[in-house]
């Protein structure tokens, strides 16, 4: 079996209600088994500082990806 399979990904909507749960705006998220981003990218989306690792090279490209196609369209209040 894949080490590296991710079997219980979380959707959008409960990662963001764990992040509203647990933080509030400009607080640090921390994902350090970050996998493909999705905490991350839940995060940002909720104005919070994103940090996170990943030791998978296919999940870090998907991460960068996901985390860089928010970033072009994000804009600063």
């Amino acid at each position: 079996r894949d080490l590296h399979s991710f079997p219980t990904r979380r959707s959008s909507d409960l990662n963001q209600d764990i992040i509203r749960l647990c933080s509030v705006p400009g607080e640090v998220v921390l994902d350090p088994t970050a996998g493909s981003a999705s905490f991350l990218d839940a995060g940002l989306r909720l104005s919070r500082k994103a940090k996170g690792a990943e030791n998978a090279e296919t999940y870090w490209s998907r991460g960068i990806t996901r985390l860089s196609e928010y970033l072009r369209t994000f804009k600063e209040a």
